[in-house]
């Protein structure tokens, strides 16, 4: 009983791996935001010390948002950027243009 219930589980479990794969069309890359966060960061202007904060704090964030599904719902581009303006308000640094 117990061998046959686990094969149908086993069986289940197969399928549905499918159904997922099939579903995101066997695309398991997810490109990280760091690097759009580095090239990004390269553009601000101010003070180096306060930039380097910024930019330190932002990584930060863009470590926390791994543990979520955000890069699974956002181009890595736009979570830089979102990153980058929460670490600017939080550190009250002031972005020029």
């Amino acid at each position: 009983m117990f061998l046959r219930k686990n094969h149908v589980l086993q069986e289940e479990v197969m399928v549905l791996e499918r159904i997922l794969l099939q579903t995101i069309k066997f695309d398991l890359q997810v490109e990280h935001p760091y690097r759009f966060l580095l090239r990004y960061a390269t553009q601000l202007k101010g003070d180096k010390h306060k930039v380097q904060r910024l930019v330190q704090m932002a990584w930060t964030f863009v470590n926390d948002s791994l543990c979520t599904t955000v890069a699974l719902q956002w181009e890595p581009q736009i979570i830089a950027v979102a990153v980058m303006y929460l670490a600017g308000r939080l550190s009250k640094l002031d972005i020029q243009d």
